[in-house]
């Protein structure tokens, strides 16, 4: 995104890909167990529908998404798996979001 500021262009491959990614934030389970796991860390898939009341198969479903995606990480420990958030793609994603806009202290954000 920054080559624009630079040279004027826009790399519409990079847009695309993170385009789609904010496509898979966008609805509202995954929003909410974006939420979640950004509150608390890392959490289990049951954690994950127990604190949403939802079907394990759907919050599954999800989590799966997000991860094929890039937004989430997954950590086997055990019968367990841990999901989190990955903060790289989650600055890329809101970085996108901030584009021109202006920051609290008044600098340009591109």
């Amino acid at each position: 995104m920054d080559d624009y500021s630079t040279n004027h262009t826009f790399d519409f491959k990079l847009i695309n890909e993170q385009i789609d990614k904010l496509k898979v934030v966008a609805h509202p389970v995954r929003f909410a167990i974006l939420v979640l796991l950004v509150k608390n860390k890392k959490m289990t898939v049951t954690e994950i529908y127990r604190e949403l009341s939802i079907h394990q198969a759907a919050v599954s479903n999800h989590l799966k998404l997000m991860k094929d995606s890039g937004i989430l990480y997954s950590e086997r420990c055990g019968q367990n798996t841990f999901y989190s958030v990955n903060d790289d793609t989650l600055l890329t994603l809101y970085e996108c979001l901030k584009l021109g806009t202006k920051d609290k202290i008044g600098a340009a954000a591109i």
